[in-house]
């Protein structure tokens, strides 16, 4: 976890994880090439080693310093307690306009006693002032806020009631309210590469055996692949999994954009139709597709089996994929070296909440209007507001 606010300086390509931050899933990369260098407060570094210049801690953060302005204003008056207030004012007002006038006339014009009148109108004055009107007030809000609380909402200030009941309209941000802020591989979107005979479930066995044990638990695309593999173990029989050794692993690059693997068949592997090695590849699909030029700086170079024709289909699937909001991961594999053959694409994305749908007819059942609010791609925001009935 990231202790203070700071600047990269030199070191690795990091990937940190600002989710508790911004709420955005993906993690941001952090080099010479990328245009912001900054590190802030609560971030986590889920890859890569690097010398930070500190540049703030403790309330002098962007953390520290969104927390103390909370603290400092508190919550500002509701609708109602504005209303309230003028009614208060506008009734002591009254109040002390007719104790002048009485003054003037029981004094002046009728001479009575100086005792009796001050009496009379501190009198007025105590009956008209409803001191009383903020306890009652707060009472009420306080027996509102306890059936909230049975129907399982959360109240934390007894003025966000009210400022509920006056709500026009109600802007959500997207990843991790209307989402479940979690990347999630869909296995029937999961496109192959029929011409070599690839079956999706090779496509997510392949991706999945390369993965390193130590990024399986950290990024959320190898996350995504680890659950869906995991489901995929429990359905049914594995072809590739727990039969290879991994003999050489290059991790994820922002400059290669891409990971590879080599893997040798266990020796208690009696299966004959399984390759004996098998050369492993996923990534951005440009680069899964051919890499093969001299300004790659990536450690192994290749262009796959059929070219031209293969990088049509990919396209295609890819751009129908990105239309649903799909991010995607290719995978390539070289069985025994016969050549890198294009596996196919893992479609992933951030899947909306089982109940997002139903709460926004409700909420539009009130007549309220809800607004979706995202940094993601047009299509991602598009294709999400059409997946809880939203609109486009």
């Amino acid at each position: 976890v990231v202790p203070a606010d700071g600047i990269w300086l030199c070191g690795d390509s990091l990937q940190v994880n600002e989710c508790s931050l911004t709420g955005e899933t993906r993690p941001r990369k952090i080099d010479m090439q990328e245009e912001r260098q900054d590190m802030l407060k609560g971030s986590t570094v889920i890859q890569g080693t690097a010398f930070v210049e500190v540049t703030a801690t403790g309330l002098n953060t962007e953390i520290g310093k969104a927390q103390a302005a909370m603290n400092e204003g508190g919550p500002d008056k509701s609708p109602l307690q504005k209303s309230l207030d003028l009614v208060v004012n506008v009734i002591v007002f009254i109040t002390l306009v007719i104790v002048a006038v009485m003054l003037i006339v029981q004094l002046a014009a009728r001479k009575e006693d100086v005792h009796t009148t001050l009496l009379a109108l501190v009198s007025l004055v105590i009956a008209a002032v409803p001191v009383a009107l903020p306890i009652v007030l707060n009472v009420t809000l306080a027996v509102g806020a306890q059936k909230l609380a049975q129907e399982g909402a959360i109240i934390s200030h007894l003025s966000a009631m009210q400022d509920l009941s006056s709500m026009d309209v109600l802007c959500s941000d997207k990843t991790g309210t209307l989402t479940e802020a979690k990347m999630t591989i869909k296995f029937e979107k999961i496109w192959t590469s029929v011409k070599y005979g690839f079956k999706r479930s090779d496509v997510l066995e392949l991706a999945d055996m390369c993965i390193s044990d130590e990024a399986r638990d950290q990024n959320p695309i190898d996350i995504a692949i680890t659950n869906a593999k995991e489901k995929l173990k429990k359905e049914g029989q594995p072809k590739f999994l727990d039969n290879y050794d991994c003999t050489q692993y290059y991790g994820f690059d922002a400059k290669v954009k891409r990971t590879s693997c080599w893997l040798k068949k266990k020796a208690e592997c009696k299966d004959e139709d399984l390759p004996e090695k098998i050369h492993i590849a996923k990534g951005l699909t440009e680069l899964v597709l051919d890499n093969n030029v001299p300004t790659d700086p990536g450690p192994d170079h290749w262009t796959v089996d059929d070219l031209e024709e293969i990088s049509l289909a990919v396209h295609a699937a890819d751009k129908v994929l990105g239309r649903d909001a799909y991010k995607t991961v290719a995978v390539a594999a070289d069985m025994d070296g016969k050549g890198m053959k294009f596996v196919g694409l893992l479609p992933m994305k951030d899947p909306c909440r089982h109940d997002t749908a139903e709460t926004i007819r409700k909420i539009r059942g009130r007549g309220i209007r809800v607004k979706m609010i995202t940094g993601d791609q047009m299509n991602i925001a598009k294709s999400t507001g059409r997946e809880i009935e939203l609109g486009s």
